[in-house]
This record gives structure tokens, sequence and C-alpha cells, in this order.
């Protein structure tokens, strides 16, 4: 019998709860729909521990978002024994009304993306819609691609060792299907049913490819099975009896420097029987997920405020800001639409904000600064519209300018750091003002890069310009060790390669004549 008949010929378990893990029958079916929702009229804002939540709808609403999001983190810290630094490089949700709403605030009209998340040094971004998908049980929606980016996040932000790629992607998935129940209950580890195409209608990804993935080979279809055999393997390990142990075993392997292969080999034994278990582990009628009942999160001290008119009018644009423009005429168009919103609502910070992003976009370094100064006026410790006048100021000065005009930016730099200790922006732009200013960088800005690496390890900026500090010091263990997660990235080819190309070089063709380390940055 084939493994579509049996996943249609099941059903759920039905009864009682009361065992930590029960027993779940499952069929699949990949479908992915896309429905615009009904518009919405007013924005609210929700700050908590970790997040803040811009959402439309009501101020329950998006309570109960910030809600869900901060009993995800308090999930994943309590299995993981790691924990996220509060109040500090908070991750920033837009929710929005629908898929279409996420495809235009991020420039992709016409596509499938569900979803958009980007680690950046100026504030990580996830945009994601208030509801994808038919609402059926089988499609993906919204919350499984935040849930699942949001663990990458977690990992990065947390971890103190790399994962190997198929484990950074099946950990992603095995979390993103966690429901949280009305009583209070958490269950999470459930079949990803989206991911049946790659399972059960693609050919098998052998796992011994599945532990060193061939780049040159991951087409399409290849990702998709990719992403299914990964959680299929993440599920295995974590609930097979007779496993029991070995994943941990391999994880540590792995971390320590044992080539992947070898390392699997010596946790899980011969790769064949592997794949024959894991084969007849997908094949099966019945899949486990876990139920924890008495799960209590901390306080996570959410408040939610309403946004006013004005803030309501530019909040599109103050999104648009979090995103690169694509092109010239992208750009003259924003800065046109941020002039007319400026120019309705002149005392409005998002719309200054907003304007003055869009002017330095559009290289118009007068009218950046005038709007920029507008806004520092009415918030003069504002970090972000600091960091904002110096990054005006060093564009103007390029490979020019004297010792008071540099000395001048840094004393903006140093502002905004102070106002903001735990921002990385302020500390990453320190690092780098001693290379555009031309003076040897101390000790104290490679302990503000380190600070920064610490607070937003996701940005792989940061992480190049550490490296190749340690390399250029002679630290090639210590660089290693900070480039692991770029060497096991798993989505970008790009990012694996370069990080690579780094360590080989040892730092070089930086070591006589550094160049400061280009991030594409925005003030924000």
């Amino acid at each position: 019998m084939s493994i579509l008949t049996r996943l249609f010929e099941s059903d759920w378990t039905t009864g009682p709860i009361s065992a930590q893990v029960r027993p779940m029958r499952w069929l699949a079916v990949f479908a992915l729909f896309f429905l615009p929702q009904p518009l919405l009229a007013a924005w609210y804002k929700a700050t908590s521990s970790h997040f803040i939540v811009y959402g439309e709808g009501s101020a329950d609403s998006v309570r109960d978002y910030a809600e869900k999001l901060e009993k995800f983190e308090a999930l994943l810290a309590a299995r993981t024994g790691l924990e996220t630094e509060a109040d500090a490089n908070r991750l920033i949700v837009f929710l929005v009304n629908g898929t279409d709403a996420v495809q235009k605030q991020m420039g992709v009209r016409g596509t499938n993306i569900a979803g958009f998340y980007s680690p950046r040094l100026w504030g990580t971004i996830a945009v994601v819609p208030r509801r994808s998908g038919g609402g059926g049980e089988y499609d993906l929606d919204s919350q499984t691609v935040l849930f699942h980016e949001y663990a990458h996040h977690f990992m990065l932000q947390n971890a103190p060792v790399a994962y190997p790629r198929w484990y950074s992607e099946g950990f992603a998935e095995y979390f993103s299907t966690t429901e949280f129940k009305p009583d209070g209950a958490v269950q999470f580890g459930y079949p990803a049913k989206h991911r049946f195409y790659g399972l059960a209608v693609l050919p098998v990804f052998p796992v011994q490819q599945l532990l060193v993935p061939d780049d040159r080979k991951m087409t399409d279809d290849r990702t998709e099975a990719f992403y299914g055999w990964s959680w299929l393997l993440t599920h295995y390990l974590n609930f097979e009896a007779k496993r029991k142990g070995q994943l941990d075993s391999y994880l540590k392997a792995f971390a320590g420097g044992t080539p992947p292969t070898d390392a699997a080999v010596k946790a899980f034994g011969p790769m064949d029987k592997l794949q024959k278990d894991l084969s007849a582990y997908r094949d099966a009628r019945r899949m486990s997920y876990v139920e924890w009942r008495g799960f209590k999160p901390p306080d996570a001290g959410i408040a939610v405020v309403a946004l006013s008119a004005p803030q309501n009018a530019a909040m599109a644009m103050y999104m648009r800001t979090y995103r690169p423009s694509n092109g010239k005429a992208e750009v003259d168009a924003a800065v046109a639409e941020a002039r007319k919103l400026a120019a309705r609502y002149p005392a409005e910070p998002m719309a200054l904000d907003a304007l003055a992003e869009f002017e330095l976009d559009a290289e118009q370094y007068d009218a950046a600064k005038r709007a920029n100064d507008a806004a520092l006026a009415t918030r003069p410790n504002d970090a972000r519209l600091l960091m904002r006048a110096a990054r005006i100021a060093i564009t103007r000065l390029g490979t020019t300018g004297d010792d008071v005009q540099w000395k001048a930016v840094r004393s903006l730099i140093v502002k905004a750091n102070r106002a903001a200790p735990n921002d990385p922006f302020p500390l990453w732009e320190f690092y780098r003002w001693h290379y555009r200013a031309g003076v040897a960088v101390p000790k104290t800005a490679l302990d503000g890069l380190r600070r920064a690496v610490q607070l937003a390890p996701q940005v792989s900026d940061l992480r190049f310009a550490l490296a190749g500090e340690e390399l250029r010091g002679g630290e090639e263990a210590m660089a290693r060790r900070t480039l692991a997660p770029l060497l096991n990235d798993p989505h970008s080819a790009e990012v694996r390669q370069a990080a690579q190309a780094l360590l080989d070089a040892k730092g070089r063709p930086t070591v006589d004549a550094p160049k400061p380390p280009e991030s594409g940055a925005k003030a924000k």
C-alpha cells in the first residue's frame, strides 16, 4: 500500500489527553491558497519583553498576538534551556491585512510569499498576514511561517554553537506547528502536514545527502524535499525510543568539529539502517506529539496603545522604511509620497522619520537633514535619529573631512550609544567610524563589536567583521567559532561560501590597509 493511500485512510485519535506524549494519526494534503482579508482600519502597537507588534484590527487581537509570540519564546526557552535577553533588540512584527499587503510592503507582488522575515542591524523584522491559506487543516498558514522563522531567530540569538543545516530547518519545522490551547495547554511536535509534497510526492531525499547537502543540486523541488525530510528526521530522533540520546550525541560531536558524516555514523549507526527506519517512520499511520498542561510562561509585561490618526496614515510608509528600495524609480515614488505625507502631518514623528529616510535614499542630503533635525527637535535623545544624523554626515564626508568633522560624527554615535546601550547599531557604527576616519581601532571599539554580535547574532555583517578582526589577530579558532553559524547558514549558499572564503584568506586582503565592512544598514 502506498504512503498516499495510508495517509488518506487514517484519522484523528480522539478522547481525553492524560499522558505527556500521545499518538496522533495524520493525513496530509498539500495546499497553498492565499485569500485576501477584509480591510481593517485601525493600527495598534503592543510592546512586550521580546517583541514589538504593530497590527491592524483591535487592541485585543494585537495583544493576543503578542501574548502568543511571548508564549512561543517561553516554550523554546523551556525546551532548549536557552533564554533570550529581555528588552534588548526586540523583534519587530508587522501584522498586516492579508498576503497581498505583505507582498505590497515588501515590493514582491505577484509571488507566493506569505510572510517576510529579515535580520537587520537597525531592527530585525517580520511582516506577516493576519491570516493566509484557505483556512484548511493542511494549509501553510501565517502562524506556521512566523513560528518557523522565529525558531531560526531564537537559535541564532541564543545557541552557543552552530547546528547543521538539516537540524536548523528540522528544529524550525518541529516547533512551527505549535498550538496554544484556550485551557492553557501547549501542544508541539505536530506533523508538519504542509511538507507532505516534499515527503510523499517528490523523490526520497537520501539521509546521507541530508547530512551534507550539495548546493549545486538544490533545485526548488530538492529544497522542498530537504525541508520535509529534515523535519521528519528531527521528529523521528525526538520520538523514537530506540534512538533516545542519539540526537544530542550527534550535535555535540558536530559542534566539536567531527565531520558531519562521521558524527552521524558514530551517533546513529549505519546510514542504510537509518534510511530504512526513517522511511518506515514516514509511512507509519500514527505519529506522536507532546502536550504540556503545566506550561506557565512568565509575565511579558505587554502594553498596548492605539496609534493616532496621523500615525495610522503614516504606517504604510513607516513599514516601507524597513526594507531596501528596488531601484531609482521606487525611491523617487517613495520620496514623493513621503513629502505629501509630511506636508499633511508636519508634526508627526513617523511621517518625519519616513521622509528623512527616503530623502536620504534619494541622496537629497539637505532635505534629509531638515526632516531628521525636525524629528530630533522633539526627540533629542532618540538613538535612531542620532544615527541617521551620523549617517548623513558620513555620506557627505565620504573619504574627505578634517578631524573636527569626523569627531563631530563620533559624538553623534557615542550619544546614540548612551541613549540606547543595548542597540547594536551604534556599537557597529562606532567600530566602523575608526576605519572611515583613518584611526586605529581601539579595544573599546572591538569590545563594542563583540557586544553587537551578542545583541544581534543573526546579522551576518557583524560576524564577518568580528571574524576578520580575529583572523588578523591570529585567533583562527575563535574566528571559526564566530563564523560557524554562517558556515552552516540554512538559507544562503552565498553566505556559506563567503564565510569559508574569509577563513581561507585568514582575514586578508585587508590585513595591511583594512577597509570598513559594508553593511548596507540604514539609520532607523
